[in-house]
């Protein structure tokens, strides 16, 4: 059932505020604003009753009291209206906007989609640098004239076109291509099996005054005896200083047999 209201009797702030309190929790307003026509009577409706309660001669609280009125029949937010006021009160009517917003320029069509699928599913889509290595072959070694235009498309450009709807409705790969991850080395702490010979390396600079390199302190633990070996040097590198004091040095000193040696630096 469709209730059509006639407000032109509302003329006043004071009637605005007990109209709202009479509707309060009880009435709900639903316009139908779907389609440019409803739009455009809707903001007819509106420029009419700002005109009609002059909206832009009032105080600030009497500006707050007929946007609320017109928020509670047309259920647009008070932001809405205030930039439908502004345009009012800049352009001098309401009209409903036709005109369509700038968009980028379609460059690679349907057709050339369509290749970029043919490619993938003939090889199990590849990366996005292997499938534009394919892409530029096609077109420059066996001169496909359909592969002109895709030959030339971006490696991340591609991945954007496998996100379209024609792409995902025809491709039959259902996976995206996975990173290779190999791992070089595994930082972890050395299980020895309560087996001595399993050698930790402490070293700690104690830091350079006016360019002349600082002693590193060196300590060898073994990781089961806790039999502790110190020392301490000067060089120009604490990496190659380590290295050096416990092949040549340090492991003078060890009795048993190393089997794993575990480096701490804190330089």
């Amino acid at each position: 059932m469709n209730l059509i209201m006639n407000d032109d009797r509302l003329v006043s702030v004071t009637q605005l505020e007990a109209f709202l309190k009479g509707v309060d929790g009880a009435v709900d307003f639903h316009p139908e604003t779907k389609g440019n026509k409803n739009k455009q009577r809707m903001y007819q409706w509106i420029e009419h009753a700002l005109s009609r309660l002059r909206y832009h001669s009032g105080k600030k609280r009497e500006r707050g009291i007929i946007l609320s009125y017109l928020a509670e029949i047309t259920r647009l937010s008070r932001v809405q209206l205030k930039r439908l006021v502004i345009r009012k009160k800049m352009v001098g009517t309401l009209l409903v906007r036709t005109e369509r917003h700038h968009r980028f320029a379609t460059r690679y069509s349907t057709s050339d989609i369509a290749r970029l699928i043919e490619t993938d599913n003939l090889h199990e889509r590849l990366s996005g640098k292997a499938t534009k290595a394919i892409l530029e072959r096609e077109w420059q070694m066996y001169a496909k004239k359909e592969y002109e235009r895709i030959q030339s498309i971006s490696v991340s450009h591609i991945y954007n076109l496998r996100e379209t709807r024609q792409y995902i409705s025809q491709s039959l790969t259902l996976e995206k291509t996975h990173s290779v991850s190999v791992p070089i080395g595994t930082r972890k702490k050395p299980q020895s099996g309560g087996k001595p010979g399993y050698l930790r390396v402490d070293s700690v600079h104690q830091g350079d005054l006016e360019k002349l390199k600082g002693v590193y302190h060196i300590n060898l633990v073994d990781e089961v005896t806790q039999f502790p070996i110190p020392g301490g040097e000067t060089a120009g590198n604490g990496e190659t200083l380590i290295k050096k004091s416990v092949s040549e040095e340090f492991l003078n000193w060890v009795s048993l047999p190393v089997r794993k040696l575990r480096k701490r630096f804190k330089l």
